[in-house]
């Protein structure tokens, strides 16, 4: 697979386009964040032939996908241009890849099936500082409520344009959302068995630039937090690439699918607890074959990142700073009450589990670091 190549201007994308002799061009976008984010405008006369795809849900289903697929497969398309946020990066990865297979996009997605080969190139060009997206080789989509990830090297996006200025018209919640699910996956990334050297690099410098940024992004909408989070964003997606993530997120999907809570949202209410509980680690429930006393030092160097002089504090920090940038943390204001932490509980996303450095013992223990 060819290296991905960054460029920082949206205008560099008709450069690609002649690297690439793309004339057809299938673009996958958000159904308003396309016009909003100053992309139509900025991308007007670059596109020149294209046809657009905007008609699926923010948590793409796999109906969603199969339609981007016939629509994409009705004529022969050069390249995908993705514009949007970690939903259309998604959307746009899978179009990609599961378009040039041989059978139904679900074989592949519930693992009955592996990619057989590349499909056409994809260049991304995120709208918000979050996800990610543009960094990994994976995508989510849900099947009948159950969400999956899609992973494979082939899904990374060959060419990303990573243009600051799409992100200065976006509204205060979705930075704050888009900017708490990149603090996530950093801190996620740093705490995960599957950390390397350069994941942890990554996940370090997004994590400072996050903390000192998120809130002069969210709150006052200044353009050089902006400018930061992107590249934030960008490095906690190439930090998860290689790790996955972890229990916050491994509990925050029925969250989004029960209640509607955003994804950045949902994944912060529990990244405070669980970082508590992952503190805690001994030998016996060690999950890391680093051992436990090097998960501790991680833990401990995630509070010294946060500010924090112990756990404790520095759960209560990340409650904090959920709620400067406008995010409910109370449970019961949200809605989630002991019915919606069972479903939690029952439906955790195993895979993504199996990442956290400290193993939970059953579903009641999991419960009760919810609820902690």
């Amino acid at each position: 697979m060819m290296e991905e190549k960054e460029y920082s201007r949206v205008e560099e994308l008709e450069g690609i386009l002649d690297e690439i002799g793309a004339k057809r061009i299938f673009l996958v976008s958000g159904k308003g964040s396309y016009k909003s984010s100053g992309a139509e405008s900025k991308l007007f006369g670059i596109l020149g032939e294209h046809t657009r795809f905007y008609d699926f849900d923010v948590n793409p289903k796999i109906e969603d996908v199969r339609r981007g697929i016939s629509l994409f497969k009705s004529r022969d398309y050069d390249l995908i241009v993705g514009v949007g946020g970690g939903s259309v990066m998604d959307m746009a990865k899978l179009i990609g890849v599961l378009s040039a297979q041989s059978r139904d996009a679900l074989k592949y997605i519930e693992g009955e099936r592996e990619i057989g080969g590349p499909g056409r190139p994809v260049v991304a060009i995120p709208t918000t500082a979050g996800s990610g997206a543009e960094a990994t080789g994976f995508a989510v989509v849900y099947v009948n409520g159950k969400k999956y990830s899609l992973a494979h090297e082939l899904m990374k996006p060959e060419h990303v344009v990573l243009d600051p200025s799409l992100t200065f018209t976006m509204p205060r919640n979705l930075a704050a959302v888009s900017g708490m699910d990149a603090l996530s996956q950093a801190i996620e990334s740093y705490w995960s068995v599957n950390s390397t050297e350069e994941s942890s690099r990554y996940s370090r410098e997004a994590m400072q630039i996050i903390l000192e940024n998120i809130v002069d992004s969210v709150n006052h909408n200044e353009e050089e937090a902006r400018r930061a989070m992107v590249g934030a964003a960008n490095l906690s997606g190439k930090a998860i690439d290689t790790t996955k993530t972890t229990a916050p997120h491994a509990l925050s999907y029925t969250f989004t699918t029960e209640l509607g809570i955003s994804h950045g949202h949902a994944v912060g209410l529990t990244l405070g607890q669980v970082l508590k509980y992952n503190a805690g680690v001994t030998e016996r429930d060690c999950n890391d074959l680093r051992g436990f006393n090097y998960v501790r030092q991680r833990i401990s160097e995630v509070c010294y990142f946060l500010g924090a002089e112990n756990p404790e504090v520095a759960s209560e920090k990340i409650k904090e700073l959920m709620e400067e940038v406008g995010l409910e943390t109370d449970f019961k204001k949200l809605g989630i009450d002991y019915s919606v932490i069972d479903k939690a509980v029952d439906g955790v996303n195993i895979e993504r589990l199996k990442n956290n450095p400290r193993l939970f013992e059953d579903k009641g223990g999991l419960k009760k670091v919810i609820i902690d």
